[in-house]
């Protein structure tokens, strides 16, 4: 997908699919080292990625990734520090920048991926919203982080949802009912699980992490949801949830292009 202002930068939101690789004797694009794979294959793979992405932004400067955890913690990506989130040595899940024909990734099984853009400035991040960051509500994080570091505007941003677990599929317990309850008021996350039996039910991402937005102040026009679904869709995604252990991850990426 790529989105552009009048006459301004765009962004590019691109996810991967399992297709395309070499992994698993079924020639799968996983882009994890941390799932089983033969490590041979994993750089093939991420080495086809990369000249895919050459193609759809020539000259970009490689690709930005963290180490996940699962936390509301959203990094600012500079040219500064830009080497150190190329090789990966920071923890967080969400990132924010300002620099143009940067890729910022996402890795992703089953959680959800969300990039917000603020065409005018611009600046975008993008942010890893499992049940621990939905939890946490990074989203809410990744918008406050534009607002202060760039001086973007919630009003004209635009976020984009990409494939994450269906609700049918997605069985949490009280684990992560607990963890809503130390982040949200009562009754506040109540409603974005459904068949709740005790100390069971079904988390609905997409549907909270747009509460989330909403709250920060998005426009509901400016929500982008392609309602896709990684479990319901097994030729096209890998999912954890289904496939469990050895499974692949693919990447979600967001990028400021110049305008041309």
């Amino acid at each position: 997908m790529q989105t552009k202002p009048g006459d301004g930068a765009g962004a590019l939101f691109v996810v991967t699919t399992r297709r395309g690789g070499t992994s698993f004797a079924r020639g799968d694009l996983n882009l994890s080292h941390g799932t089983g794979d033969d490590g041979a294959n994993v750089e093939e793979n991420r080495r086809r990625l990369l000249a895919a992405l050459e193609r759809i932004l020539p000259g970009s400067n490689g690709v930005a990734g963290l180490r996940q955890r699962h936390t509301a913690d959203v990094l600012h990506l500079d040219e500064g520090n830009r080497d150190a989130f190329l090789a990966r040595e920071f923890e967080g899940d969400g990132m924010a920048t300002a620099l143009q024909n940067q890729w910022l990734s996402i890795s992703i099984g089953d959680c959800l991926p969300v990039m917000i853009f603020d065409p005018q400035v611009p600046a975008l991040a993008m942010a890893h919203a499992g049940w621990g960051g939905t939890a946490s509500r990074i989203v809410e994080a990744a918008v406050a982080r534009l607002v202060e570091d760039f001086g973007c505007l919630p009003g004209r941003m635009v976020a984009v949802l990409g494939p994450c677990v269906h609700v049918a599929a997605y069985e949490v317990d009280e684990r992560v009912f607990d963890s809503f309850a130390q982040h949200w008021a009562p009754g506040e996350w109540e409603r974005f699980v459904a068949e709740r039996r005790g100390a069971h039910g079904h988390l609905d991402l997409n549907a909270a992490n747009h509460y989330l937005l909403e709250s920060s102040g998005l426009p509901r026009d400016n929500i982008v949801d392609f309602d896709l679904y990684t479990g319901q869709l097994p030729a096209l995604f890998f999912s954890h949830r289904r496939d469990g252990l050895p499974g692949g991850r693919m990447l979600a990426l967001g990028a400021i292009a110049p305008k041309r």
